[in-house]
This record gives structure tokens, C-alpha cells and sequence, in this order.
């Protein structure tokens, strides 16, 4: 177990972990945390939320794949911001998701694999996430949990993302208590993308509140903004970053031809 690791994961897909990941990546390193973020989703979205995507420094998993085979250190993506680096996932993550799964197959230790090529890296950092892809059995999913010092849970309001919620959190007392990772703890549930007032954002919080109680759910609730999240993951940066560029625009009567930046990003 990694004391300065969280896992980001739901049970859902599209729940908002990517989105999570990348943000509190990108404003835990602009606020002076050394910050590393593991993309283990092999759709790779994270390099579209920080603009590396399509850029040739994007190997696509390849040195993940590489560490869980030789049991190594991975690669990493430097300076994708000042002090954030990245493990880049993509087309070559299901390599190292196969290699986890047939390592395990033969040694149930195995599943500590993530932890012990990423422990050479953990000095390096005052933080590091991982974005886990949406499973819940999933062997890069178990791998993070065990290697993780805390779990962090986004939900958006529909209920397919609640059940991915409610199955996470029985994965963690699952991992409890067969004694692969017994410090592992909830650090609490995000709620993404609800209205900023309304019967849904108040519904949902006090069905979280009563199934987990009011500390392991924030008080923070991240409101709908389709707009700013689409064109900000389409121009490769984050939010805080478009909230800065949609401040300093010029006057729209100047950019009468160009699309201009949501001035609700906040």
C-alpha cells in the first residue's frame, strides 16, 4: 500500500472519474503538490482532458504494459504540467491488463503487482491518483485498490452511477477484509455534474448521507456545465485553465467569428 496514493473509481462507466482525475491532478500540481496521475483506463481520455492525446509523447500504455511484464518501474509523461507527470494509458493497456490477469492466475500475490512497480516512483511525489477503468472486478481495478491508501468515489445523479457506487464501496470491504489492503479507506464520494439547486442534487445527497454518513460525502457539489466540460476537454486543458482564458477574453463584439469561452466554467 502507497500512503500517498487515491484510486478513482466507480463500478459505471462515465460516472466522471477521468474528468475527477485529471482536475484534482491538474490543481493539486498548480497549488505546488509534485503530482503523478496512473491512467489505467485503456480508453485513454485522460490525454484528452490534458491536451497530450494526440501528441507523439503519448506512448498509449506501452510503459505500463512494459512494468506489469518485467516487474519495473513504468515510464512516465514529464511536465504535462509543471509538476504533474503522467502514466499514460490507451490501445496497450489491455497488454498489461492480460499480464496482471495470468500473473494472478498463478500467484495470488500478483494482485500487489501495481503496488510494487509503482512504489520506486512514490518518493517522487506528494500525490499520486489513479483513474481505474469502469469495472469492479476488473484486475487493474483490484490492482489499484490494494495499492491505494484511499478511495475516492464520483457519482453523477443517474442510478446506473449509485450502483457503480454502492458495488465500489462493497469491493473495499471485500479487499478489507481478505487482508490484501486493510488500511484502504473511502475518502468520501464527489458529486458531478448536478444542477447547482434542485430535488435531484438534493435527493441524492441525503440517500449518499444515510447510506455513508455526512463526512464521506462532499459538501462540494460539481454543477452541470456541458458546454465548458465539451470545449475544454476538445482544446486539451482544464477547468481552472478555461475559467482563466474565459476571464481574460476579449469583449465579444472583438470575437465576433471565433467560439468564445463559457463564462460559467467556475
Amino acid at each position: 500500500m502507497l500512503d500517498n496514493l487515491i484510486a478513482i473509481a466507480n463500478g459505471k462507466g462515465g460516472a466522471g472519474k477521468t474528468t475527477l482525475a485529471a482536475q484534482l491532478g491538474g490543481i493539486a500540481a498548480n497549488s505546488g503538490w509534485r503530482t503523478l496521475i496512473v491512467d489505467l483506463d485503456a480508453q485513454g481520455n485522460l490525454g484528452r482532458d490534458l491536451g497530450y492525446y494526440d501528441t507523439d509523447a503519448n506512448d498509449h500504455g506501452a510503459a505500463l504494459a512494459t512494468a506489469v511484464v518485467t516487474r519495473s518501474a513504468p515510464g512516465r509523461l514529464r511536465d504535462v504540467r509543471p509538476r504533474l507527470d503522467v502514466i499514460p494509458a490507451g490501445r496497450e493497456t489491455p497488454t498489461a491488463e492480460a499480464a496482471l490477469a495470468a500473473r494472478r492466475a498463478g500467484d495470488p500475490h500478483a494482485v500487489g503487482l501495481l503496488t510494487e512497480i509503482l512504489a520506486p516512483l512514490a518518493g517522487d511525489y506528494d500525490l499520486m491518483l489513479c483513474d481505474c477503468p469502469p469495472a469492479t472486478h476488473a484486475p487493474m481495478v483490484e490492482a489499484a485498490l490494494v495499492a491505494a491508501r484511499f478511495l475516492l468515489i464520483p457519482t453523477f445523479r443517474d442510478e446506473g452511477s449509485l450502483d457503480g457506487l454502492e458495488r465500489m464501496a462493497d469491493k473495499v470491504i471485500r479487499i478489507r477484509c481478505d487482508g490484501l489492503n486493510p488500511d484502504l479507506e473511502l475518502l468520501g464520494v464527489a458529486m458531478l455534474n448536478f444542477p447547482p439547486r434542485g430535488i435531484d442534487t438534493r435527493d441524492v445527497r441525503a440517500e449518499l448521507v444515510a447510506a455513508l454518513g455526512e463526512d464521506l460525502v462532499f459538501a462540494t457539489t460539481v454543477r452541470e456545465n456541458a458546454n465548458a466540460a465539451a470545449h475544454a476537454r476538445k482544446l486539451g486543458v482544464l477547468q481552472y485553465e478555461y475559467e482563466l482564458a474565459a476571464a481574460n477574453q476579449e469583449p465579444w463584439y472583438k470575437q465576433r467569428n471565433t467560439r468564445r469561452f463559457s463564462r460559467s466554467a467556475t
